[in-house]
């Protein structure tokens, strides 16, 4: 199993949920998280607009590769507004 979080501009949300939905995932949501990173500074005020939130998901490995695929498909432009970081887990409760 893999643990995947992805850290997506806001405006994605909608387009990301929707994929979750039709992969039937669950997920755990954190809206409006601030920082800095490859997409620039997003600190949700005038000098730096924009936040992003940031997905947790548990998927199997091989459904892994899938939604990889998708959220691909979804990173368009010119700066990329979904990066996604996995690591193998397993339940252990």
């Amino acid at each position: 199993m893999k643990l995947m979080l992805i850290v997506a501009d806001q405006d994605k949300s909608r387009e990301i949920e929707q994929l979750m939905e039709s992969f039937s995932i669950g997920f755990t949501e954190i809206p409006r998280v601030l920082g800095e990173g490859v997409s620039g500074r997003k600190f949700g005020n005038r000098a730096f607009p924009g936040a992003n939130n940031l997905y947790f998901t548990v998927v199997p490995l091989e459904l892994c590769q899938e939604l990889l695929e998708e959220l691909r498909h979804l990173n368009t432009g010119d700066k990329p507004s979904i990066r996604v970081f996995t690591i193998n887990t397993q339940e252990v409760v």
